[in-house]
């Protein structure tokens, strides 16, 4: 059942159909979006050498293989071509990425084997982690609909200084489209998926009238419960069900000026949390609701004057509401209801400048403050009598970040570039949490710093290396939350400091032609490749985890053993990945990728937890004049190096994740009159197996039919 949560669903709507309603130009301007908004994918041409272009990395635009640092992109036509059904997803054959799913409706990227709140999520250029966000894994990156995604960037390794708090594993940018003058007036796509009967629809109109557009969007994802392969069948409970919708708008101020608002929210209901109901924990663990809106304006001007490139203000509004709905087996006779809403209201300027004619500097500050309110109730199964009970947040949470940040970029020689940036940092955390702490105020500020160096010895070739610092500040998931985790029964602990890692990282990136110039013939066997290889170390301190502890006398707390966080010492990453992209004839391509992370507690000599095994992936694609065909080989080695919190974790098996290595068929051709067809089998031998740390396996032998329809 679709529930109205939100006063802003039905003007969405509205805005859908007055779009479509408004007539094209007679002629097209020659004013169009400006282009460090993006451009969409044209959706017939398939284009083989597409020149990869990064704003996360160094938040300004930057050709990926002459950027310091390793980065992953995921465009609009490989989100397409994929089938994805969620937008975590879209990550899964990155060779940085591991997607752990504790349920259907979950998606946890984990980065150089850290997960949770030490990943920052993006979208927008605004940030998607509030001060509630789980130090484990969680489901974040599930509430952007993917039908709104035209690309994502990651970053994997330490981006702290220029993005703050959270950045200790990697910055994950998801980006939406703009209006634009070439977007298709009116589209559909929509995808049917065997393993889980699911069906996802997305409708979208855009609209280009010379000094601004509009594009805005409603979807619907509804999923059954899916079914696994290797004989273990139905996986419940799984099912859930989704609704969305989006807007944004475009003003033309001048020749190098624009006012960008937009406007997104997500709905999801009765998502379960499979793992805890599967282990015998609870009888029913549901989130409903899973909500998300994002509003903002953003000015953006260019060329100011000879030396002020670009300047841009931000305005942002997001609002994150997580209801849960929980029946224990130690107590099976009550039912327990939470509601979390933050709401966060940002802040960001930033500006890029000349100093002379081999230096460009960024610069900039953002500020974010969360206001929390949380409350909770029992509900007597017997009678059904209520009765008021403590959120798992403080009602009178506030969380306050602020930062001012700039880099150097410095051209020291024709071959060798110089990246060197530096931030300050603040934070405040108040709030009256359960127990007899009274009123809490948690106060911190860091100086963080990082230096990055490239050296060309070709066109593009490039050699690259740099080191980081990263942090995390406590929030109030860390230090003030009460409440059930899958550990057990998490208490509060006031006396928090920062997580601060350095980071080491050295690579390889090469692109260019075998053979000669310009595209070869089948015979010569001759093409264009792109190659890249990184190595890196982490070394993490004032690590926070969970560790047993007392509370109010009682090491147990409705039946369950009682954890709080505490800094418990210093660990050590330490991985290497590479991927290979090559094109030996105009219509075939062949990709490949690899990694491998090992990480340590140093202090007391253990793994940490939920490191990744090796793993990579093998693709071949074919193109036809009508159509292309894709076999993806996706593989990983068994994980059998586990914490000791691993092995409490009921979502790893015992003696560990078992290795597994799936095909996959995936195709799609045109049909005609603005009509695309696309197909993907999955999992073709239809083997078990679950990525580690999942609380589910993956599907089984899967059917995904897709459909997109344009008109222009």
């Amino acid at each position: 059942m679709i529930r109205l949560a939100s006063p802003f669903l039905i003007p969405s709507c509205v805005l859908i159909v007055i779009a479509a309603l408004i007539p094209a130009p007679a002629t097209a301007s020659a004013e169009t979006a400006p282009d460090s908004l993006g451009s969409p994918a044209d959706t017939t041409e398939k284009t083989y050498w597409v020149e990869e272009i990064s704003v996360t990395a160094s938040r300004t635009e930057t050709r990926v293989i002459e950027s310091p640092r390793e980065i992953r992109i995921v465009d609009a036509i490989e989100l397409r071509d994929s089938l994805t059904p969620g937008t975590p997803e879209a990550l899964v054959e990155l060779p940085e990425v591991l997607i752990q799913k504790t349920s259907l409706g979950g998606g946890a990227p984990i980065v150089r084997g850290l997960s949770g709140n030490r990943i920052l999520l993006l979208v927008d250029g605004v940030r998607l982690n509030n001060s509630t966000y789980r130090i484990g894994l969680n489901q974040y990156l599930n509430t952007v609909d993917p039908g709104i995604v035209d690309r994502i960037e990651v970053v994997p390794g330490a981006g702290s200084v220029l993005y703050g708090s959270d950045a200790l594993g990697g910055v994950i940018h998801v980006m939406t489209p703009a209006p634009a003058e070439n977007l298709p007036r009116l589209s559909y796509s929509g995808n049917l998926t065997a393993a889980e009967g699911s069906h996802t629809h997305a409708v979208r109109t855009s609209r280009w009238w010379g000094s601004g557009g509009l594009i805005a969007g409603v979807g619907y994802r509804d999923f059954n419960d899916v079914r696994a392969g290797g004989g273990i069948g139905i996986q419940k409970p799984t099912a859930y069900s989704e609704w969305s919708a989006n807007a944004r708008a475009l003003f033309l101020t001048g020749q190098r000026a624009h006012l960008s608002i937009g406007y997104q929210i997500t709905r999801q209901n009765d998502v379960p949390r499979t793992d805890r109901v599967v282990a015998g924990k609870d009888s029913l663990y549901v989130y409903d609701p899973q909500h998300r809106e994002l509003f903002f304006a953003r000015y953006e001007a260019k060329q100011i004057s000879d030396v002020i490139q670009f300047a841009s203000v931000s305005l942002s509004w997001n609002h994150q509401r997580e209801g849960r709905t929980i029946i224990t087996n130690s107590r099976s006779d009550v039912r327990e209801e939470f509601l979390d809403d933050v709401q966060t209201m940002g802040l960001v300027a930033e500006a890029r400048s000349l100093a002379g004619e081999r230096t460009l500097l960024t610069y900039g500050g953002e500020t974010y403050l969360d206001f929390v309110s949380s409350r909770g109730k029992d509900v007597n199964l017997a009678d059904a009598s209520e009765t008021s009970t403590s959120g798992k947040f403080p009602d009178d949470g506030q969380h306050l970040s602020a930062g001012l940040f700039a880099q150097a970029t410095h051209t020291l020689t024709n071959v060798t570039t110089m990246v060197g940036a530096v931030r300050f940092s603040t934070f405040r955390l108040t709030g009256t949490p359960l127990g007899d702490f009274g009123k809490v105020s948690l106060t911190n500020s860091m100086l963080t710093g990082s230096a990055q160096a490239r050296f060309s010895f070709g066109e593009d070739d490039h050699l690259f290396a740099g080191i980081s610092q990263a942090f995390r500040s406590p929030n109030m998931e860390d230090a003030l939350a009460a409440g059930l985790s899958n550990k057990g029964y998490d208490v509060p602990n006031p006396n928090l400091d920062a997580e601060r890692s350095w980071s080491f990282e050295a690579g390889l990136k090469t692109a260019g032609r075998i053979g000669g110039n310009g595209w070869p013939n089948h015979e010569s066997a001759q093409g264009i490749y792109r190659l890249g290889i990184t190595a890196y170390l982490t070394l993490i301190s004032d690590l926070i985890e969970r560790t047993p502890t007392t509370f109010a006398g009682s090491d147990s707390l409705n039946g369950s053993p009682v954890f709080h966080n505490e800094n418990l010492g210093s660990a050590r990453i330490v991985g290497i990945s590479g991927s290979g992209d090559v094109h030996p004839f105009p219509t075939v391509r062949l990709r490949s990728s690899i990694s491998w992370t090992r990480g340590t507690n140093s202090d007391l000599d253990q793994p940490m937890t939920r490191i990744p095994p090796l793993r990579g992936r093998v693709a071949l694609r074919h193109d036809f004049s009508d159509g292309w065909i894709e076999l993806p080989l996706v593989w990983a080695t068994a994980q059998k190096r586990l914490s000791p919190e691993d092995i409490r974790d009921t979502r790893i098996l015992d003696g560990g994740t078992p290795g597994y290595a799936t095909v996959h068929l995936r195709g799609g051709m045109p049909l005609g009159n603005g009509i695309e067809f696309r197909a993907s089998l999955e999992n073709i031998a239809d083997s078990g197996y679950r990525t580690h740390g999942s609380g589910i396996d993956q599907p089984g032998r899967n059917l995904i039919v897709g459909l997109d329809w344009s008109l222009p």
